[in-house]
């Protein structure tokens, strides 16, 4: 099955009175999720782990042609956790444009931010 989509908010305007409202979307556990991260962008994506339990979140990786970094990011979320992750297309997108994570259960929420 392919991942299911994760649709990335954009930050406010510099100085914004209103802020910016942010989509939170529980993981699909079944089929993993992606989001694209365009040419020039980066990614701040966050999880919270929902649950009264502790679960894992994962970012699959790809090589990185800058710093060799080599290596998905694998966390446990403790209950009630959130984690935010700084990601460029660099080291973490594949030929399509999209970064790939995956969560243990549903009760992990991500948002994704794009800047």
């Amino acid at each position: 099955m392919a991942a299911t989509t994760i649709t990335p908010d954009s930050l406010p305007a510099a100085h914004s009175a209103a802020g910016q409202v942010l989509t939170a979307t529980a993981c699909d556990v079944a089929n993993g999720n992606d989001v694209a991260i365009p040419a020039g962008k980066q990614l701040l994506l966050t999880a919270h782990n929902t649950g009264g339990s502790p679960y894992d979140f994962e970012v699959t990786s790809q090589p990185d042609t800058i710093f060799g970094r080599t290596g998905d990011i694998a966390v446990e979320l403790a209950a009630g956790e959130r984690r935010v992750f700084r990601l460029t297309r660099n080291g973490w997108v594949d030929g399509n444009g999209k970064l790939y994570f995956l969560a243990e259960y549903a009760a992990i929420v991500v948002t994704a931010v794009l800047w």
